[in-house]
């Protein structure tokens, strides 16, 4: 039978002559596995590192760059994340405020406690200055010393210039209703509270705006002034 026959000649064996089996399973296919499984790991990590907008890093005891994905590679002004291994914050375009920047990793490092979402300026290498806002975190060993220190930090020069621009135009409508002759108020919509008076309505009333925000008209006037303000607002 071609059972028998195939039976007869053997194991088959691989082009190098050996088992086929010993190919696939042996100690040397089993480390090669391993290896192509690490290297894709180590693939996929470089690939998510690289993908998220925030900036990793990673540095020794000595804030000597050990690591760091490529937005930070970019901010630092290379087009290699390797090209920064071994350099310090002093050997970039921020390196008017590395002092800065050693001095936190020191502090986290001595400390052991990580400094989480704090802001802080960058010199950029276009010669702008952005903000950052920036945690680090202590490394250790499988012992529990401390080796290094990982840092990210993500770009909130955007957020702070629109909520400047915020503050900015609240001022400017502030200045505006303080200065208009005339009284204006706001009121909550729900209990008809005064959640903002003028300098105007202080003088018409004979109230600062400290005795009148968070009341009522029931606080100020008398019941039957305070009924004939609050169907009006109501009819509003």
């Amino acid at each position: 039978p071609k059972e028998a026959a195939a039976s007869k000649r053997g194991p088959r064996s691989g082009l190098d002559g050996k088992d086929a089996t010993e190919n696939c399973d042996g100690p040397e296919a089993r480390a090669e596995a391993a290896e192509n499984e690490v290297f894709r790991a180590r693939q996929m990590l470089t690939l998510v590192l690289d993908t998220v907008p925030q900036r990793v890093f990673w540095k020794d005891r000595n804030s000597v760059f050990l690591g760091c994905n490529l937005p930070l590679a970019l901010d630092a002004g290379f087009d290699d994340p390797s090209k920064l291994i071994g350099l310090t914050d002093y050997d970039m375009a921020w390196a008017p405020t590395a002092a800065r920047y050693v001095a936190d990793d020191k502090a986290v490092m001595e400390a052991g406690i990580p400094k989480v979402d704090y802001e802080e300026p960058q010199n950029r290498s276009d010669g702008t200055v952005g903000w950052l806002r920036t945690s680090k975190i202590p490394l250790r060993a499988m012992d529990g010393h401390i080796i290094g220190i990982l840092c990210t930090y993500e770009d909130v020069t955007e957020l702070k210039r629109a909520a400047e621009a915020i503050r900015r135009s609240e001022q400017f409508l502030d200045s505006i209703v303080e200065n208009i002759p005339d009284m204006i108020f706001v009121k909550d919509a729900a209990d008809l509270r005064f959640l903002l008076f003028n300098r105007a309505g202080e003088r018409l009333l004979g109230h600062t705006r400290d005795e009148i925000v968070g009341k009522t008209d029931y606080d100020i006037h008398p019941k039957n002034e305070a009924d004939f303000f609050a169907a009006k607002d109501r009819e509003v």
